[in-house]
């Protein structure tokens, strides 16, 4: 329970279960897998919050409001891909109706958006995706959720932070590999690294700082794309759109497959959920806000990029630049590379505030040791969280390739995409005095036909094949519809058109998800394999998710709390 020096908040307050025995029988090992988190609206919500922070008053502080977090989701959502996946998109993909491509993967994303967006405004607490997985499908899948989150938030910004060394060198006319560093076989990344830990330490510093920092550097990406689209579009030719959609309807769904990555970020609003001042209102509008404001502006990039150059001849590594130096206009490409940086930056810092927010959860549900819940007492942020941070993706970021480390990046973020969405549903639809084998088997169907029409896709069959497919699907949908009502719903942020919207978005992440490469698949099988047995090692034993009317305080001779344990084991030892 103490961490040395002196008593720190999470000294006073830390929740440490001391089991009597290890040993559970396979009954109660499987009844705490499925023990559901138990939460119903905003309020309690913030009383959690306090339950865990005591008396201290040194929780996470609510300092952000919806234009902290529209600005913190643009930052997370726009990086350097929209400088390069535009050029791939269009050039063998969907030509010129790229920007259509954008536009449908901006709704494939809005179906998830708008499902984080109905959990974050019900529940702010730190955490996001956990803590609605865990209060509708148990614990053990809530810490796989967690877990896959824990490796792409470290490992996408650690893929983007290798990308930051090659658009810097870019930036003052070096080659890009300029600042790397080959010892052998293993190139070796110092700029990469250094960024990770200065942005971390910014993160520590504070919150407030942190999310004014986002502001600036978010501002600047936004007004270096501005700067590219005006200098464009004196340079466009209207014949360049003709034929606007070459590869037909199947080449923008094409598109909109590959360009769906760059819309991803979104997601880590919600877990600065419990710094929010307003979160029934903010975190929606943050949430859903910057979904919007980065799809005009991707729109506007694309209508750039496809009437300066014909689509069969864009530069797939280097659109922009490439296009702007054909142009005589050289002095462009430098400000791609500055928006380039900053974008990187800032995505940079998303991922690593999402990252040590699910520290911080995990480790208060007691799945993780209590340090990483311990919070700064003056400036609010969980330092040591933070520093495990640093240390993992800053050495990854170090010591490996961004090509090894985008393969990997993204299959666990859809599986979470899915999981909220299939959350959503649950808690609307799930009658605890019915059956659940109704809402059980139509979930799994719409799983399984996902699955089944995303292979289907990837091998060009024509339309009529999957017209079957789909009309079922939508059919399961209408009798979802059907279903009674669960009595509690949500009483804040309601998405709508529900079941239809969360369908879609189950969905477009299982869609995609066909479209990963089999080293994805082997990552997610055997780091998801990892952390159940990690689970059952530790996290069954210790995990406080429905024990809080159980614990007894543990205090010290000056009366302060050190952690706490259930009341049975205390009764058991008195036999």
């Amino acid at each position: 329970g103490r961490f040395g020096g002196s008593a720190s908040a999470w000294d006073r307050v830390a929740v440490v279960h001391v089991h009597k025995s290890m040993r559970l029988s396979r009954s109660e090992v499987w009844r705490r897998c499925v023990r559901k988190k138990e939460m119903s609206h905003e309020d309690e919500g913030e009383d959690e919050t306090e339950e865990i922070h005591g008396q201290t008053n040194q929780g996470l502080k609510k300092v952000l409001d919806w234009k902290d977090l529209t600005m913190l989701g643009i930052g997370g959502i726009i990086g350097a891909g929209v400088f390069v996946l535009t050029g791939v998109a269009a050039e063998s993909k969907a030509g010129p109706a790229v920007a259509i491509s954008y536009t449908l993967a901006s709704v494939a994303s809005l179906f998830s958006a708008l499902c984080y967006s109905e959990f974050a405004s019900e529940f702010p607490i730190a955490g996001g995706a956990f803590n609605y997985v865990a209060m509708t499908f148990g614990e053990l899948l809530a810490w796989i959720v967690g877990c896959n989150l824990i490796l792409e938030y470290t490992l996408s910004a650690a893929a983007i932070a290798r990308g930051f060394s090659s658009y810097l060198s870019t930036l003052f006319g070096m080659h890009p590999t300029a600042l790397i560093i080959n010892l052998g076989p293993i190139p070796l990344d110092f700029t990469a690294l250094m960024v990770i830990v200065l942005l971390c330490a910014i993160l520590a510093y504070g919150i407030a700082e942190s999310s004014k920092f986002n502001m600036v550097i978010t501002g600047l990406n936004i007004a270096t794309i501005l700067i590219v689209f005006i200098a464009g579009v004196g340079q466009i030719d209207a014949a360049n759109y003709n034929p606007f959609t070459p590869f037909g309807v199947r080449g923008i769904f094409a598109g909109a497959s590959i360009v769906f990555f760059s819309f991803i970020g979104f997601d880590t609003v919600s877990t600065a959920a419990e710094e929010t001042k307003n979160p029934s209102f903010d975190l929606p509008v943050g949430i859903v806000g910057s979904l919007g404001i980065c799809t005009i502006l991707y729109v506007l990039m694309c209508l750039v990029i496809t009437g300066m150059v014909p689509f069969s001849k864009i530069d797939t590594n280097a659109p922009f630049s490439a296009a702007f130096d054909a142009a005589g206009m050289s002095w462009v490409s430098r400000i791609v590379s500055l928006g380039a940086v900053a974008g990187i930056t800032t995505s940079i810092m998303v991922s690593l505030l999402g990252q040590t927010r699910i520290y911080l959860v995990l480790a208060r549900e007691g799945l993780l040791p209590p340090v990483f819940a311990q919070v700064h007492e003056t400036r609010g942020t969980p330092v040591f969280a933070t520093a495990v941070t640093a240390v993992t993706a800053g050495l990854l970021s170090f010591l490996f390739d961004i090509e090894i480390l985008a393969e990997l990046v993204s299959i666990g973020t859809l599986f979470v995409f899915a999981c909220v969405c299939a959350a959503v549903l649950w808690r609307r639809y799930r009658v605890e005095e019915r059956p659940a084998l109704p809402l059980g088997w139509r979930l799994a169907a719409v799983v399984l036909l996902s699955v089944v029409i995303g292979e289907i896709s990837r091998f060009d069959e024509p339309f009529w094949i999957l017209a079957p497919l789909l009309l079922v699907l939508a059919g399961i949908s209408y009798s979802l519809s059907l279903l009674p009502l669960a009595e509690h719903g949500p009483q804040k942020f309601k998405v709508p058109f529900v079941p239809y919207i969360p369908v879609m978005g189950i969905f477009s992440a299982i869609y995609l998800i066909g479209s990963l490469g089999i080293l994805a698949y082997v990552r997610f099988v055997v780091w998801s394999g990892l952390s159940i047995v990690l689970y059952l090692l530790y996290g069954v034993h210790y995990s406080n998710i429905d024990a809080e009317s159980e614990m007894v305080p543990i205090v010290d001779k000056r009366g302060m709390a050190l952690s706490s344990r259930p009341l049975d084991d205390d009764l058991q030892n008195l036999d």
